[in-house]
């Protein structure tokens, strides 16, 4: 339930990229897997804040991730575990720490799911996983390159 007081300002937790992983940015990795995801501070555009999480998508709901990949509001909303609609609600401030955090966080995972499960498509309906691999890495490439530019409509 969201309220207009401030919540409190917690610790943020930032993901290292890969080529700046260290044993501390393993530890903030595990320190999320742990947590089931990161807490941050959000902001709605009517002036309230809230505390969400942004949470590591289970292995059971990567396939709702797929079909999000390349929707932002539902994807911030399927990583809030919140309802169709609820991002709207949003500052882009906040739409977009969700967006980045959410990605940092489930992208490492995704990649190899997804590929185990294109083995799997590829072994019911041999020549699938080569037509759809370039349709896939498409769609994450979109993804990672509007992570920063996009934001929730007017």
């Amino acid at each position: 339930m969201r309220s207009r007081a401030a919540a409190p300002q917690l610790k943020k937790i930032t993901m290292a990229n890969e080529e700046n992983a260290s044993p501390a940015s393993d530890k903030v990795d595990e320190l999320i897997t742990a947590l089931g995801g990161a807490e941050i501070e959000i902001t709605y555009r009517d002036g309230g804040k809230e505390t969400v999480k942004v949470r590591q998508i289970p292995v059971r709901h990567m396939d709702k991730y797929l079909l999000a990949i390349d929707n932002e509001p539902v994807a911030v909303e399927l990583f809030c575990g919140k309802p169709a609609g609820w991002s709207d609600s949003l500052t882009e401030e906040s739409f977009n720490a969700i967006a980045e955090k959410g990605q940092d966080i489930n992208l490492p995972f995704f990649g190899p799911w997804l590929r185990r499960r294109m083995k799997r498509i590829e072994v019911m309906k041999p020549g699938f996983a080569a037509t759809m691999e370039s349709v896939i890495k498409s769609a994450i490439e979109s993804a990672s390159q509007s992570r920063g530019s996009s934001s929730p409509p007017a």
